[in-house]
């Protein structure tokens, strides 16, 4: 742990549960301009601005002012774990609460100037009135220049594209990863309806996968597939897709109160590594490659998801994209496959070894056919010579009486 706090590029502080100070991180001594030796061992009530509400570090999470050496005020966003009797603490630098003053619409729009997605809306008759996002760079596009246009003129060598964006405006709400020009993106569909209820278009996220996919290229032709089955399926009744809004509704529901937590309380209890890399990549605004993390998921569950940290550079203030994708189902099937190919492995192994083992019992076996075979014809053969031994003694016994019979008689001197 202490290797792990000298080089991470990231606040952090341990804490006893008496409120020692145990270690901290080099960034968060850089941050306050305090020598390491009078930060451990020191309480950690001695580093607290008069402007902090007080108290420990707690699970809870909150805001916490840290004075500078000089006396003024630093402004930390902190969450922290307890284990074992030591509290773990990450603090992520933050502006001061009278410093920041951005609105919604302001972080959306710094989101969309600097993250590689897309946004797009059109109408009933497929004419794009929205098209946003610095992903349109990659294909060319400057924000709302084919806004206007007709989406099934733009995209007429395409059907896949047409096909998606007619499923949305029949009232579909989907996700699926589609292919244009030379580039990959995840896109989510769905419906946009007007005040009574009906549809007036359709809207899309995409999101420029090309750079993390394992595969690249082209869709594969699996995919393709897939994808021609899902448009073949029947629509929806009324009633399911009322059950499908309800759904989107708390989903939606969820989703707001996600952005108001701080990005540890989605992070599994366990998953202490990714907690350290995101709060450095957050803390140092840099890029995180993708990589794997636990989540938590809906009623306590863990999911797998591959996360990934993009800088948004000031938009107002500093910003960091995180993006997770859900990749549960599919390290599942990963696994699953794994497994088939362990016991297709075990299967061949034990074929093997049962050929190995039959070669010689088969060879045993012939040879002891062959000497019950020949031991039979030996008894027969001596069986056979018995008789005759019996035979010829007998017809010796009687010769020898027949000729001690027919001599004369000896006479007495």
């Amino acid at each position: 742990m202490a290797r792990l706090l000298g080089v991470a590029p990231g606040s952090f502080v341990v804490v006893d549960r008496d409120g020692v100070i145990l270690d901290a991180s080099r960034w968060l001594l850089s941050e306050l301009d305090r020598p390491r030796e009078a930060v451990i061992g020191a309480p950690f009530a001695s580093l607290l601005h008069p402007l902090d509400p007080g108290g420990p570090l707690e699970e809870s999470g909150g805001e916490r002012c840290l004075a500078h050496a000089s006396g003024g005020e630093r402004w930390f966003a902190a969450r922290a774990r307890a284990a074992d009797g030591v509290t773990y603490g990450v603090l992520t630098p933050r502006e001061s609460p009278a410093a920041t003053g951005l609105s919604p619409g302001q972080q959306l729009a710094g989101v969309l100037e600097h993250a590689p997605i897309i946004v797009f809306a059109v109408d009933r008759e497929g004419v794009f009135t929205l098209s946003r996002g610095h992903g349109l760079r990659a294909l060319g596009l400057a924000p709302d220049q084919i806004t206007g246009k007709s989406l099934f003129d733009l995209y007429a060598e395409e059907p896949a594209v047409i096909a998606h964006v007619r499923r949305a405006l029949a009232g579909d709400t989907f996700a699926a990863e589609v292919e244009s020009q030379g580039r990959r993106f995840e896109t989510h569909f769905a419906p946009l309806r007007d005040g009574q209820g009906e549809i007036a278009g359709a809207m899309g996220v995409a999101i420029d996968i090309t750079d993390h996919h394992p595969r690249g290229g082209a869709i594969p032709a699996a995919h393709r597939a897939h994808a021609g089955r899902r448009r073949g399926r029947s629509r929806r009744t009324d009633r399911v897709r009322e059950s499908h809004a309800r759904g989107r509704s708390r989903a939606s529901q969820r989703r707001r109160r996600a952005r108001k937590a701080a990005h540890t309380d989605l992070l599994a209890d366990d998953d202490t590594s990714t907690l350290a890399r995101v709060a450095a990549a957050a803390v140092s605004q840099e890029r995180l490659p993708p990589e794997e993390g636990r989540f938590r998921g809906k009623g306590g569950a863990t999911l797998i998801a591959e996360v990934a940290l993009m800088p948004l550079g000031e938009i107002g203030a500093p910003a960091t994209l995180l993006v997770a994708r859900n990749v549960s189902e599919r390290k599942a099937m990963q696994a699953r496959l794994i497994l088939a190919e362990r016991l297709v492995s075990l299967g061949t192994l034990a074929a093997g070894v049962a050929h190995e083992i039959n070669n010689p019992l088969t060879y045993v076996s012939l040879n002891l056919g062959f000497m019950t075979r020949e031991l039979a014809a030996l008894a027969r053969e001596l069986g056979t010579a018995r008789r005759t031994k019996c035979r010829a003694r007998s017809t010796s016994t009687s010769s020898s009486s027949a000729r001690a019979s027919s001599a004369p008689p000896k006479r007495s001197a």
